[in-house]
């Protein structure tokens, strides 16, 4: 399964709730607007994503947020369009 790293504008890391140890650090960039997290896949899926060309999105809990999934390019134009940038272009 892809996992959360860290990455160049990063300003905070969540971490998991008490008692779940099943749940790992999150380190973000988090501004005004947004919360952008960086997720590494592991080789297998990365075969999967080039074969299909699909990445599927979860989100625990009953409903889902407005999400954007993308490059570190893609991402640091999109946050740029909803408030403050990192101070350090994002990527991993």
């Amino acid at each position: 399964m892809a996992h959360a790293v860290e990455f160049d504008g990063a300003n905070l890391v969540l971490q998991p709730p008490l008692g779940r140890d099943d749940v790992s650090p999150l380190p973000i960039f988090r501004n005004r607007g947004m919360v952008v997290s960086c997720w590494e896949l592991e080789p297998d899926e990365l075969e999967e994503v080039r074969r299909t060309a699909r990445i599927f999105l979860s989100i625990m809990g009953p409903t889902m947020a407005p999400a954007f999934i993308g490059t570190g390019e893609v991402m640091r134009d999109f946050t740029a369009e909803y408030g403050v940038l990192p101070r350090q272009q994002l990527q991993a």
